[in-house]
């Protein structure tokens, strides 16, 4: 897989990811800022170091998990 830039990474994601912050934290405006943060600390990263689709996606969705855990400490 050719590693896709970050516009295109963020627009398969993002929907994604803002479901996945929602159903944990069920707050709208919460999980537009965590989406928001998560998706922020993968630009910095940016690229993965692994880069087929399942690393990519498991990468974004652990950034996400740990976005929530840092909110609530």
């Amino acid at each position: 897989m050719s590693l896709p830039s970050f516009e295109g990474f963020f627009k398969e994601y993002v929907q994604e990811i803002h479901y996945f912050i929602f159903a944990h934290v069920q707050d709208k405006e919460t999980a537009e800022d965590l989406t928001s943060s998560t998706f922020e600390k993968a630009l910095r990263k940016w690229p993965p170091r692994e880069t087929s689709d399942h690393a990519t996606k498991a990468w974004v969705f652990q950034i996400a998990k740990n976005a929530m855990v840092d909110r609530y400490r």
